[in-house]
């Protein structure tokens, strides 16, 4: 009895300290949001009002007081995620995480994201200035009120005050996250060498002509937009082997950041006119599937100012809502996919300029680091020593003159077309697919950017200098666009924009199109059954069907089960799969069988390729099919003669991987005990201890194919990108329109909003956010 006694006072000890701890670090991390602040910068008051859910509505009587107020809002909630992007964009993360982040640092020093920010900053317009200015105070305000996030404390350090270039540069990173035409560049040259153009080009099997595009002919003949005839000129630079197989991989040095190429990356958006609505007016649908990350990318918040008047998704770090509505207008947007990215290969002795960078290291020595670029952009192969030949990028971002900026904040203020396509003109990149609806009932559609007209080169693989060249940009006003299309509805789903009729060659990567045709498919049933509703849009961006099951569905029921130990299991499985209508859902078991199956069919290539570097990521179900359909040589490999012989192997290999990871009984392989959707820290996941404290997950349904995308990795089966925010703009009840992000508002793993919106976003849940006066905790900012 004593010991016992003994044990329990010990516990109660240690979970007295632990209460402590917790304590402690809850009330020395928590913000104030009620009550009254006195603020340097302000030139009034303004009034920050938190809902039930922690979404920040914003009142101030001037725009630039609304803005210091959002800066100072998301310096409150999301502090570190700030200070991590601006150090991401600086190429700095080894001051605070010491050596392991080093080669982060080279590789996005020598790119300049920091260095392209600066020299933009004062091409911005005067009132992008002024509101990156208020922003940049606002955010300040709040540092200087000491009180920093749990990750300052663990990392024992404190942020510097932040710069409006700060502010910039994340917008190139996520320009950056949306590009990556140059990886393909150098994969493609990767796969010549290996297997020669011709059969590289069937790894590329696209979808059938007669699929879906964004515009049509007839929009196209609408918006003025003829063919012209342009042609490109194929030319191919000959990179050394050793070129080749160092720059293999070099993204991967930043992939623990957030950035890597994975299956179902992308966004869905689509308008509906009002000749198809309940109400009468256009109802907008929006989902960007992003890194969902903990916190999430995404901030909820309401602005109203003198003029401005906005709603919707902001970006921590960003002075505009991004994504969302104002009182006249609401937008979406979804990533175009052209190709804006080249690689040249410089000859010896081209001009270049040099820039010293000094890195600092925390608990080692400085590491200086000598940037080169030649008039085409930085020498990105130098990241890497001994790479033998010189490797420049060339990239409207990281040119002189990016005012995308620019266009953000001038749709937050645009009442029409005519003011929302003249924002658009100052678009530089990432190219998009902008969606637009009015309260007048018009909607539209631009890929707005920088495309560059190419002589020489068609952009495919890299190219000397010396041959190919870019000769200028797509004019503005032969952009991929239209305005009230006679088909009633704009879907964009990052699948081809344009159709074999537009003049230009833009090259780039559209996404297959299963999403597209799934969200049309749905909006024909919906305009056959009746009116359209909000409620509709918002079904349909949680449908799980995947129309590759379509595709896979004869071959893979035509397997007959082996004689080996997994023959029951096998035959139990065909039964689930032969029922299966497609929908991949978080209890459904054939999905699992579907998703295993397809893992080990994806692996065909490999053996011609026999390199890791093409993973997933050239998984293409087309080019899979056509394999199996036709027999095709790709199926062969040693022990496997044939298409048919293949299938058999890879079902047994799926089934024996389903056994081991869910045990043998088959009505326990639910997809959502497979499928785990993952949000992880950005800079403390790889740290197990630490891990835990913001790492957040839940089982999911979708997959890489469906509307509701969920792609995953291959290997694990999680999911790390998704639709992490959501939006449904009614424009005849603006507000009644729905949004959603995948996480919480909070960046504080103690906040009771950290994670309270993950279990209503699984289920498809939304939130209202209007313009009028809400209930909640009140903050009043005042000036000093």
């Amino acid at each position: 009895m004593r010991v016992l006694r003994f044990l329990a006072r010990v516990m109660l000890i240690l979970a007295l300290l632990l209460g402590a701890v917790l304590a402690y670090f809850y009330f020395s991390t928590t913000v104030q949001i009620k009550g009254e602040v006195r603020l340097k910068g302000l030139t009034g008051d303004a009034r920050v009002t938190r809902d039930a859910q922690g979404v920040a509505h914003i009142k101030a009587s001037t725009d630039q007081d609304a803005v210091f107020a959002l800066g100072y809002t998301h310096a409150q909630d999301r502090l570190w995620q700030m200070e991590f992007q601006r150090r991401i964009g600086a190429g700095r993360l080894s001051e605070v995480l010491g050596k392991a982040a080093l080669e982060q640092d080279k590789f996005l020093r020598t790119w300049g994201f920091y260095r392209a920010a600066q020299a933009d900053l004062p091409r911005l317009s005067q009132r992008s200035r002024t509101m990156l200015e208020a922003y940049s105070a606002g955010v300040n305000a709040r540092i200087a009120q000491g009180k920093l996030p749990l990750e300052f404390t663990i990392l024992r350090f404190k942020p510097a005050p932040w710069t409006p270039t700060d502010s910039l540069v994340w917008q190139k990173m996520m320009a950056f996250d949306l590009n990556d035409s140059w990886e393909t560049e150098r994969d493609n040259a990767l796969l010549d060498a290996k297997l020669g153009r011709e059969r590289r080009k069937q790894l590329e099997q696209e979808a059938p002509e007669n699929g879906p595009s964004i515009l049509s002919k007839a929009d196209l003949e609408q918006s003025g937009i003829q063919a012209i005839g342009e042609t490109v000129e194929p030319a191919r630079a000959a990179l050394a082997a050793q070129t080749l197989r160092q720059l293999a991989g070099l993204e991967n040095r930043i992939a623990d950041l957030g950035f890597q190429p994975m299956v179902g990356k992308g966004s869905n958006s689509w308008v509906v006119s009002g000749r198809f609505t309940q109400s009468g007016k256009p109802i907008l649908s929006d989902d960007p599937h992003l890194t969902m990350s903990a916190p999430s990318l995404w901030y909820l918040a309401s602005l109203e100012g003198k003029t401005l008047k906005v709603v919707g998704a902001t970006i921590p770090g960003l002075p505009a809502v991004v994504i969302g509505r104002n009182e006249r207008i609401a937008w979406g947007v979804t990533n175009f996919g052209n190709d804006a990215q080249d690689l040249f290969l410089e000859p010896a002795g081209v001009a270049l300029t040099d820039v010293e960078e000094i890195i600092k290291v925390k608990d080692g020595p400085d590491v200086r680091l000598t940037v080169r670029s030649s008039a085409r952009g930085p020498i990105i192969s130098e990241v890497i020593t001994g790479v033998p030949q010189r490797v420049a990028l060339s990239w409207p971002a990281l040119q002189p003159g990016d005012t995308t900026l620019d266009a953000f904040l001038e749709i937050n203020y645009a009442q029409n077309w005519t003011e929302f396509r003249g924002a658009m003109r100052q678009y530089v990149s990432p190219s998009q697919n902008f969606i637009y609806a009015d309260v007048d009932g018009n909607i539209g559609y631009i890929a707005p950017g920088k495309m560059p007209i190419r002589a020489g080169m068609d952009g495919e693989t890299p190219v000397s200098s010396e041959v190919g060249r870019w000769t200028g940009f797509v004019p503005f006003e032969r952009l991929p666009q239209v305005y009230n299309p006679p088909e009633g509805f704009i879907v964009t789903a990052n699948h081809k924009a344009i159709p074999a009729s537009y003049p230009y060659p833009l090259g780039g990567e559209w996404a297959a199109p299963w999403r597209a045709e799934r969200i049309l498919e749905r909006l024909s049933e919906l305009k056959t059954r009746g009116k359209i509703t909000p409620d509709d849009m918002r079904s349909l961006q949680m449908d799980q069907k995947s129309r590759v099951w379509e595709l896979f569905k004869a071959q893979m029921l035509s397997v007959t089960p082996s004689s080996g130990g997994t023959k029951d299991l096998e035959t139990r499985a065909l039964e689930q799969l032969r029922n299966w209508d497609g929908i991949m859902g978080e209890k459904s078991v054939p999905a699992s069988i579907f998703a295993a199956w397809y893992k080990e069919l994806s692996r065909m290539p490999r053996d011609e390729i026999a390199d890791p570097q093409f993973g997933e990521y050239r998984n293409n179900p087309y080019f899979l099919s056509q394999q199996l359909e036709q027999n095709g040589t790709f199926c062969k490999a040693p022990g496997i003669p044939d298409c048919k012989t293949l299938l058999s192997s890879t079902f047994k290999v799926a089934i024996a991987d389903l056994e081991r990871r869910l045990g043998g009984t088959v009505s326990n392989w639910e997809w959502g005990k497979l499928h785990r959707a993952e949000m992880r820290h950005g800079a403390l996941n790889s740290v197990q201890t630490l891990r835990e404290v913001w790492t957040r997950s839940s089982s999911n349904g979708g997959g890489f194919a469906t509307v509701n995308v969920a792609g995953y990795d291959q290997d694990t089966f999680t999911q790390t990108h998704g639709p992490g925010y959501r939006q449904v703009v009614d424009l005849a009840n603006m507000n009644s329109s729905s949004f959603m992000i995948h996480l919480g508002q909070s960046g504080n793993p103690l906040s009771s909003h950290y994670a309270d919106l993950l279990r209503p976003w699984h289920d498809g849940k939304t939130l209202n956010m209007t313009l009028d006066d809400v209930g909640g905790d009140t903050l009043v900012l005042k000036p000093e």
